[in-house]
């Protein structure tokens, strides 16, 4: 791991004209933007809408961090030696498609707060030390479709604060809660198979 005095900062995007693409990219030893609290990620994106494909995430802080954009996220790779939330959008839409997510430590493998129109896709993650996916802040038609998580230290799946989600074709196995649908939250959970949990 880098030492944090060696790390270069972040890429930061904010009230960008148009859509921003990176696209085979490896981003390694990131940390965050000048204000680390509105640009806390290696990608730190505001009030702008990004695109992502075949982006390799390894030893940085955060991932990505979407507040006020669209995000698409796809064949993207989190290692496990990155930490804190890996992908986290805020007040947003965002599309996290045939991603894989390895060892997240200090958060979530994403988060989607306030989110309206999400989909999860085809992701693989393993082994968080928080949730597998978190999403709350009234988040709403949000489809986790044939996503598998695995060895969550809390939650693979946290649907909270009157939040609507829908499963479908999933595995989820070996968390403490497999799936937590809680304060006026609705979820339709459908072909998903729960173990070990």
């Amino acid at each position: 791991q880098a030492q944090d005095s060696l790390r270069w900062g972040a890429l930061c995007i904010e009230k960008a004209s148009g859509s921003s693409l990176l696209s085979h990219v490896v981003i390694d030893g990131a940390s965050f933007g000048k204000d680390s609290n509105l640009f806390r990620a290696a990608v730190s994106v505001r009030d702008s809408d990004i695109t992502m494909y075949n982006v390799v995430f390894n030893n940085v802080f955060e991932g990505v961090y979407v507040n006020r954009g669209n995000a698409t996220i796809a064949n993207c790779t989190f290692s496990g030696n990155n930490l804190g939330e890996q992908v986290s959008v805020k007040n947003g839409s965002a599309t996290v498609e045939n991603c894989f997510f390895y060892g997240t430590t200090g958060g979530d493998a994403i988060d989607f707060e306030g989110v309206s129109g999400g989909t999860i896709r085809d992701c693989v993650i393993f082994s968080s030390d928080d949730d597998g996916i978190d999403i709350g802040d009234f988040s709403s038609d949000i489809s986790i479709i044939a996503t598998n998580v695995y060895d969550c230290m809390d939650k693979s799946v946290s649907v909270g604060q009157s939040s609507h989600v829908t499963i479908e074709r999933s595995i989820i196995s070996g968390a403490q809660t497999g799936i937590a649908i809680f304060d006026n939250s609705r979820g339709i959970i459908e072909h998903t198979t729960i173990y070990g949990c």
